[in-house]
């Protein structure tokens, strides 16, 4: 059997597929009629996993989907299988089963992935052995389960999403409440709850924000359905690194942000604001040992501000000295000339010296401040 649940896609702004539910009995036949441009294509290429549904689930036989762009994963209600596998449907691999353990028997099972990690959320809706709804970790190359939360507050989660070090769960249960988890485990907090949600569905992450939708299903199947759009608190997406450079270079420090924009930016150096450096990169030009530093980074969105962690720049103040080494008996007297540009004759006397000691080392402490210079000794009688 397939089943369509609650499902949205859109192109370019324009909604195509508006909370389809639909059910494909196994051994059947099933006929889509429509006009050109209703959503015909979309709706069959979304069975076959050809296009990904913005919010909204395809179940084959129990089973949810999600996919890294690399290969496609899923979550099975029966026995709690979790499969991938190319977009082909060829080299399908199980990564992990846990009958009667984290997925009982039928449970809905909905899921998500971010970097090596599947996320699982079980509704526990057909849970006869006790087993409470309940989310899980699995990593992408298999493994073993880790749960990140099991019971209250989750009461019947159907969908979740991840954006950035959390996710985000639709649990219509929970007086339609939209719960935020670390991505760690730990105990889930209420985002929004109540109305003006009537019987939520899915979720989603989508640039910067997250959409849920809402069957608006009150038992008679008769709603018009809604997507709702909610602002997600700024997070970082990626922060500065710690440098290490020499004197006269250029660094650069930058920094990614997620969740509701717009986003200002505001760059400290040791705890102390840096005028105009109110950009998501910091470019330091020719700096110097007064550069070096801890460097941090605030950023505000439409909810909150977050600041990342802290970036040292160490500069390395290296500089090449040139010199002569002068040899004769110990008394012996040279005079030091310089030129600047060996195509002229224009010897500079620097300094004179006696030797000490043979042999004897000369270091012109002015040299690191020139781009090129030249030095000949020089016999004084």
């Amino acid at each position: 059997m397939i089943k369509v649940a609650d499902l949205h896609k859109s192109f370019r702004g324009q909604r195509v597929l508006k909370g389809v539910n639909l059910e494909f009995a196994s051994g059947k036949i099933t006929t889509i009629v429509g006009t050109s441009g209703c959503g015909k294509t979309v709706l069959l290429k979304h069975l076959n996993a050809l296009f990904l549904p913005d919010s909204g689930a395809v179940f084959v036989d129990g089973v949810d989907i999600t996919t890294d762009g690399v290969k496609l994963y899923t979550a099975d209600e029966v026995q709690g299988r979790v499969h991938s596998m190319n977009f082909d449907g060829s080299n399908i691999t199980q990564l992990g089963v846990r009958y009667g353990g984290f997925f009982d028997l039928e449970h809905r099972n909905s899921i998500a992935q971010s970097g090596t990690d599947l996320f699982i959320a079980d509704d526990g809706s057909k849970a006869v052995s006790g087993i409470p709804a309940q989310v899980v970790r699995l990593p992408k190359t298999g493994g073993a389960f880790s749960t990140l939360h099991s019971g209250p507050p989750l009461v019947s989660p159907t969908s979740l999403t991840v954006a950035g070090t959390n996710l985000y769960i639709a649990d219509p249960g929970a007086t339609n409440t939209v719960w935020r988890l670390p991505l760690g485990g730990g105990t889930p907090v209420r985002l929004v709850s109540g109305a003006p949600f009537i019987s939520i569905y899915g979720i989603s992450y989508i640039n910067g924000s997250l959409y849920v939708t809402d069957s608006d299903n009150t038992g008679t199947n008769s709603g018009p359905g809604a997507i709702y759009r909610l602002d997600v608190p700024v997070f970082l997406a990626a922060g500065p690194m710690s440098q290490t450079t020499t004197t006269g270079n250029t660094v650069t420090f930058s920094v990614s942000a997620g969740g509701t924009g717009p986003f200002t930016y505001q760059w400290q150096l040791n705890g102390t604001n840096l005028p105009g450096a109110t950009a998501s990169s910091l470019t330091l030009s020719n700096v110097t040992p007064a550069n070096a530093g801890t460097y941090t980074v605030s950023i505000t969105g439409a909810s909150g501000t977050v600041t990342a962690a802290a970036a040292t720049l160490t500069v390395l103040d290296l500089k090449m000295y040139a010199g002569l080494t002068l040899g004769g008996p110990a008394g012996s007297q040279y005079r030091i000339e310089y030129n600047d540009d060996l195509s002229t004759a224009n010897w500079v006397t620097l300094t004179n010296v006696t030797l000490t000691s043979t042999p004897s080392l000369f270091v012109d402490p002015n040299s690191p401040q020139h781009r090129a210079r030249f030095y000949r000794a020089v016999p004084l009688p």
